[in-house]
């Protein structure tokens, strides 16, 4: 038995049955994870609504030794959110922006996807080291590059 979602890039998905066994225990359980498909990419929303107010931020990082831009999303104060970091790296904040998290990942996934290429691994791992940057793409970002 397998269920395969049908993508709906704002909405939850809609499950079709591929084989006619007993399968509401697991669209039930499914559902359950409140899982969302957005830009093709399965994310788990469970504790937070897919419209509910988020921070988006681009933040610059340095020690002696490296510098890097990280790019996230959080529910909470941005400043919160980057406490882990600072006790590594001295931050800039460079940009900011509450919207909605659906808006805020279509933000953050066609960031990480442009610049891909310029991907940086810190020296050292926190929460969201994956989505770090070299600071080149700062060349390509220009004030309504996130309008």
């Amino acid at each position: 038995m397998h269920l395969k979602p049908e993508v709906n890039e704002l909405c939850s998905p809609r499950m079709q049955l591929v084989s006619n066994t007993n399968v509401i225990k697991i669209i039930i359980l499914y559902m359950e994870f409140k899982y969302y498909y957005i830009m093709g990419k399965q994310i788990n929303v469970s504790n937070i609504g897919i419209n509910e107010k988020v921070n988006f931020y681009l933040v610059y990082c340095l020690d002696p030794n490296e510098q890097f831009v990280k790019v996230g999303i959080t529910s909470r104060e941005v400043n919160a959110r980057l406490s882990e970091i600072r006790s590594n790296w001295t931050t800039k904040i460079l940009f900011t922006k509450h919207l909605p998290y659906i808006e805020a990942f279509k933000m953050e996934q066609s960031f990480i996807e442009e610049f891909r290429e310029k991907h940086y691994k810190p020296s050292r791992k926190f929460s969201g080291w994956t989505e770090c940057f070299s600071p080149e793409v700062l060349d390509s970002i220009t004030k309504d590059y996130f309008e």
